[in-house]
């Protein structure tokens, strides 16, 4: 299993880290982790997918699926985030106070997992600040860090 650290800039913004959460299937896991900001609308995510086997669908479809859940009007374009080929989508943020006051940005790309599997590594950006929702996701940066070691007693 390969490793990698992610570096994301949140600038000034004062975020709590929420515990990792997992979830998974007979062939996936899902790892979330949710940073809040100042209130319920205000938040970031990101999102590890692990698969034992390659997959069929494609990052702009799982991206704009994922969009649709917390936007509306999505708008994905191609992008290169932290050195991957990816997509980089844009959107009015689904909100109680209405569509068109907060933009949010997300970006997917498929992190080299070795011979098996596939990894598809998505971060959300949700605060009521678009310029820092697009910060966020365009600067972030993925790092290879080596193998998983066991240390047996």
């Amino acid at each position: 299993m390969r490793n990698y650290n992610v570096t994301l800039d949140f600038g000034e913004k004062n975020t709590v880290m929420e515990p990792l959460s997992s979830s998974s299937t007979m062939d996936s896991i899902l790892h979330t982790i949710k940073f809040r900001g100042s209130s319920e609308n205000d938040y970031a995510m990101i999102y590890l997918y692990e698969y034992q086997t390659a997959q069929s669908f494609d990052l702009r479809d799982r991206l704009w699926k994922l969009m649709k859940s917390y936007c509306t009007m999505v708008d994905i374009d191609s992008a290169t985030l932290s050195g991957l080929d990816g997509f980089l989508a844009s959107g009015y943020a689904r909100v109680k106070s209405g569509f068109g006051k907060q933009v949010c940005y997300s970006g997917i790309v498929a992190l080299p997992s070795g011979a098996i599997g596939q990894r598809d590594f998505v971060v959300l950006a949700h605060f009521t600040n678009a310029s820092l929702n697009e910060q966020l996701v365009k600067t972030m940066h993925i790092d290879y860090v080596g193998q998983t070691v066991k240390i047996q007693a």
